[in-house]
């Protein structure tokens, strides 16, 4: 009888050690293309403030055309700008642009091609254009390993038919898209 219980304790035991079962989970990953910009700060063209230093000389000049840069932020770099481009991938890459442009000109006699931009302390100036036709700052494909910095400097060229004016802003937009 001893070598039955025995026998009856031991069978499940073994039968129960050599069984298994195994299930599987898929894990899927939908990684999109993402991009993103950020425009850190605004600038401004006080005229009544400027005095002479050497980026900006006194106003109104002896002598016109001149050209000023901005009185706040007091230094290059004039404009702090970040981009990047994520999700792009190493197997397919997305193209990607970087635009800037005007919405329109801001009146008072300073046109929208007067106000020139270059990336900062590299002194190759463009002046800023409408929508139709913006300017491409950066491009590339794929992504750009984080946030990337595309500072820009500012100019204004004053001919000397500007108005009296409160304050006149002109709007830039900064985009940044995949193709």
């Amino acid at each position: 009888m001893r070598k039955l219980i025995l026998l009856i304790l031991v069978l499940p035991v073994i039968l129960f050690a050599q069984a298994s079962d195994s299930s599987t989970a898929i894990l899927t990953f939908i990684i999109p293309s993402g991009v993103g910009i950020v425009v850190n700060n605004d600038a401004e063209w006080d005229f009544g403030n400027i005095t002479f230093n050497p980026s900006n000389p006194v106003y109104p000049p002896a002598v016109y055309p001149q050209q000023y840069y901005p009185t706040t932020p007091s230094a290059s770099p004039y404009q702090q700008l970040e981009y990047m481009v994520a999700g792009s991938g190493t197997g397919s890459p997305v193209d990607w642009v970087l635009t800037v442009y005007g919405s329109a000109d801001p009146g008072s006699g300073i046109l929208l091609s007067d106000i020139e931009h270059s990336p900062a302390g590299i002194d190759s100036w463009d002046a800023f254009n409408t929508s139709a036709a913006p300017d491409t700052l950066a491009s590339g494909s794929g992504n750009t390993g984080g946030w990337q910095s595309l500072n820009q400097d500012y100019r204004v060229t004053l001919d000397g038919d500007e108005e009296q004016t409160a304050g006149v802003s002109c709007i830039l937009t900064y985009t940044i898209q995949t193709d």
